[in-house]
């Protein structure tokens, strides 16, 4: 008796196992991962974003961060910030049913560009500070804007979320006569660039 109870135990339990109660729910999971660019350093504390089923998270000290019961088949995205970073975000991930899917987000640390616009006494405010790029052939160039901001009531500006590279920065402002340069951006780093506006010859006159 004792050996047929135990079989009739054991296959109670294996159709109770393989029922619809027991099976797999047929959702899927997400784990992302977030780490440096350059260092493969995990980054605890990213905050995610993740769409169109607005998941907000937070990287644990392994960089990663799960999303479970997702429905499979349709199109994901994440967006990922973090303090010091440039901001990151994957492209189109598909989850499949009853599996986990990773993606790794490696993420660069951010430029900023600041400074102070003045003319020759005062500071110049809301003057057009622009960040950007020329593009196409020499004699039909176009710039090509990746950051504007506008100074302060202090001529005062600052341009964060900067990707390293090199660059065009202009000053723009009413009356006065536009101002570029060239400027090196490197990951990380702070970098400051001062304008002197002169007035135009119209605003003189």
């Amino acid at each position: 008796m004792t050996h047929l109870r135990r079989a009739f135990l054991t296959c109670l339990a294996v159709l109770l196992l393989s029922s619809p109660a027991f099976s797999d729910n047929g959702m899927g999971s997400l784990r992302i991962v977030v780490k440096d660019f350059y260092s493969d350093t995990p980054l605890a504390g990213a905050q995610v974003l993740v769409t169109p089923c607005n998941f907000r998270g937070i990287t644990d000290s392994t960089g990663e961060i799960s999303i479970e019961n997702l429905t499979p088949f349709r199109n994901y995205q994440a967006d990922i910030q973090v303090e010091g970073y440039i901001d990151g975000a994957t492209g189109f991930i598909t989850v499949e049913s009853n599996q986990e899917t990773i993606t790794s987000v490696p993420l660069k640390q951010e430029s900023i560009i600041a400074g102070t616009v003045t003319d020759a006494s005062s500071p110049v405010a809301n003057a057009a500070i622009i960040l950007g790029n020329l593009e196409g052939d020499s004699g039909s160039e176009y710039f090509v804007a990746s950051h504007v901001i506008m100074t302060d009531s202090a001529g005062e500006y600052s341009l964060e979320n900067v990707d390293e590279g090199s660059y065009k920065i202009v000053a723009l402002a009413d009356n006065y006569v536009r101002n570029m340069v060239d400027i090196d951006a490197a990951a990380g780093q702070t970098h400051t660039q001062d304008f002197a506006l002169l007035l135009s010859k119209s605003s003189n006159a």
